[in-house]
This record gives C-alpha cells, structure tokens and sequence, in this order.
C-alpha cells in the first residue's frame, strides 16, 4: 500500500478514520513504508495496543498522564467497566453488527509499527474490541506504517519514547 491509498482510506473525515495526533506530512515527506499483513488469530489481535490509557488499575487518563501506560485489545476488552458509557455502548453495537454478519468478519485496520511484534492502532479502537469480545472467526488486514519512534512523528509515542516500560 502506498501513501495515497493509505491516506484516502484513513484519513480523517466526518464518518471516522484516524484521529490520533499522527503527523500526515512528514509520513509523505519522508516516504514511510507501508506494509500490509492478515491474521486470523485471536491471540494477535488481543495483543495490538490500542491509543487508550491506564494508570493504576482500570482508570482511563491521558497519554502523557503520570504513570499511563498504553492498553492492549485484550486488556481492553476485560475491563470495559471503566470506560465511559458510549464507548461501551459503541463495542456492544459492533457486536450486534457482527453477529447479523456471517463469519469470517473482515476488517482493516491502519497501525504503527513500534518493533517487530508491537503495533498500535492508529483506528478502529471500538470495532478491535468488538470483535475480540465476539469469538468470531475473523480475517484482519493491518496496513501498519513504519515510522519513527517519536512524538513529532505519532503523538501516542510518548509511552515509548520516554522508557516508562
């Protein structure tokens, strides 16, 4: 996938796509690489890190906030609970979605390479969650952009970048 088809297909418009801080230009810029992979597993799909945050147990807070660390599909799935009632109610919508549906559930999702087994999502944090929560079959594409490990590059590369792990 090149820059073009990934910037049509999630840029940010009225009816989604990513809202992260990502740093569009310099992606262009500097030509970050694109590569694109499947899975099926619900194992990998339950370890993507998604842009969401906890510090001390279930609370969300902020990327940048004292102790935050990023959460996983997985963890996210399991502790709902402390997740405002939308968000909740979004996953329980997808849910009903993929149910009517009939598997294998297809999704693509854009994320950021952060080493050669970790990637965020950059998009589709709700529905990533859904259908790890569902336990239906699935085929997963990830358009994953190999970028920097900074700030300037992916906002979200806080965690990473200030070696809170």
């Amino acid at each position: 996938m090149n820059f073009s088809e990934f910037h049509a297909r999630f840029k940010k418009t009225e009816r989604g796509g990513i809202n992260v801080g990502f740093n569009w230009t310099r992606m262009e810029d500097e030509e970050w690489t694109i590569s694109t992979s499947s899975t099926k597993s619900q194992s990998e799909l339950g370890k993507l890190y998604i842009p969401r945050y906890v510090a001390e147990g279930v609370e969300l807070v902020g990327y940048k906030d004292q102790g935050a660390r990023p959460l996983t599909v997985e963890e996210a799935a399991k502790s709902l609970q402390g997740w405002p009632r939308l968000s909740s109610d979004i996953i329980t919508g997808y849910i009903s979605d993929f149910n009517r549906c009939s598997p294998p559930i297809k999704c693509v999702f854009p994320a950021y390479r952060i080493s050669d087994d970790e990637k965020l999502l950059l998009d589709g944090t709700h529905r990533a969650i859904a259908l790890f929560q569902s336990n239906l079959d699935f085929e997963l594409c990830l358009a994953t952009v190999q970028g920097p490990i900074c700030e300037d590059a992916l906002s979200d590369m806080h965690y990473w970048v200030s070696e809170k792990r």
